[in-house]
């Protein structure tokens, strides 16, 4: 009974998203306007990091839809987007100037020293400008955007990497056949998706640390895809968790090069964040869904001494929290924790002094 419940909801929903994915095709078909999606960057004054996409302008842009349906539509565009590869794009960052191409995927991706350094003082976000100068088989156009850039307080006491799915947003993951997390994906807002308890208050007190004001950074670090950085972004301005840089991955096409690349995805991005602050050292959280624990046993192998205490939520998924629980058993080189609240998070945070008495 319970079985057939489970696919009779999936039917609907699958019933629901052809119906929406024939009138979008039916709307969108022929539209020649561009638009580019500029992520969150991160740098420091001789560096910098960003990416984004081109695309067609899909009309994304319900801030709090009403109904399912138009949420449903809203969702199918993220995923149903037409990007535009070979794309020619300048930015100018300060008086640093770059030409750089679109992938197959229709994103950019600028990692590089500036030859003429910036200054951030005082400033935690600072902006380039983003200009596209052509793209194939399309009008020429004038589209041009500005892309945040994060600079961390350089007198932060520790810095905070965090996955999001059942980290910070609650997906479901551990569902049967994922059907709970299609629901959310599909037919939930960003302003009726949940956070989990307690995280936006905790991210708040490590940003302010144990004086108020230390202004520690924050990464957020997820497996999901692009298509719902700006989800996540409205989700996470809702939930008034600390603003900083949203690092996803690029599905794209599943060859056998590009599965290899989702697995190693969260370390290499890690990485990249630890190579730009060299002098910061790291706390990191995640859950048991996934492979948060791995990865994070890995980086703190390939950075000795960077990664000061890592925080595994258990999901509650017997299974899972089981392996887990033996990767942190094994993890005697490292200060891992295999937790089932923000309580606990909080009562070792003070202890090692990253967190006021009182928070």
């Amino acid at each position: 009974m319970a079985r057939e419940g489970i696919r009779h909801k999936l039917g609907s929903i699958l019933n629901e998203a052809k119906e929406s994915v024939k009138e979008l095709a039916d709307e969108l078909n022929g539209s020649d306007d561009l638009m580019i999606m500029p992520y969150r960057g991160y740098g420091r004054p001789d560096r910098i990091f960003l990416m984004g996409r081109v695309l067609e302008d899909e009309g994304i842009g319900h801030i709090d839809p009403e109904g399912r349906r138009t949420t449903l539509l809203d969702n199918v565009r993220r995923f149903g987007t037409d990007e535009v590869p070979g794309a020619k794009l300048k930015i100018t960052f300060g008086k640093n100037v770059f030409e750089t191409y679109t992938d197959q995927e229709g994103y950019y991706r600028l990692e590089e020293d500036l030859s003429l350094p910036v200054d951030p003082t005082g400033e935690r976000w600072l902006y380039a400008e983003v200009e596209l100068l052509e793209a194939p088989n399309y009008p020429s156009q004038q589209v041009v955007v500005r892309q945040p850039i994060y600079y961390p307080n350089p007198d932060a006491a520790i810095g905070v990497i965090s996955d999001v799915d059942d980290t910070v947003l609650e997906t479901a993951v551990n569902s049967r056949l994922k059907l709970k997390t299609m629901y959310l994906t599909f037919f939930r807002s960003a302003g009726k998706r949940v956070a989990i308890k307690g995280v936006p208050q905790l991210y708040r007190d490590l940003v302010v640390g144990t004086d108020g004001k230390q202004d520690n950074p924050v990464f957020y670090v997820s497996a999901g895809p692009w298509n719902i950085f700006d989800m996540l972004k409205e989700f996470m301005e809702l939930q008034q968790l600390p603003k900083g840089p949203i690092m996803l991955q690029d599905f794209g096409i599943p060859t056998a090069q590009q599965r290899e690349g989702w697995s190693k995805h969260k370390q290499s991005t890690i990485s990249s964040i630890l190579d730009m602050y060299p002098h910061l050292n790291f706390i990191m959280l995640g859950d048991t869904s996934g492979h948060d624990a791995d990865n994070y046993t890995a980086l703190a192998a390939a950075y000795p001494g960077r990664i000061e205490a890592v925080y595994i939520h258990a999901t509650r998924h017997e299974r899972k929290d089981a392996r887990v629980a033996a990767i942190v058993e094994a993890a005697t080189d490292i200060d891992m924790r295999l937790v089932n609240s923000t309580a606990e998070i909080r009562e070792h945070a003070r202890s090692r002094g990253w967190l006021a008495d009182q928070a």
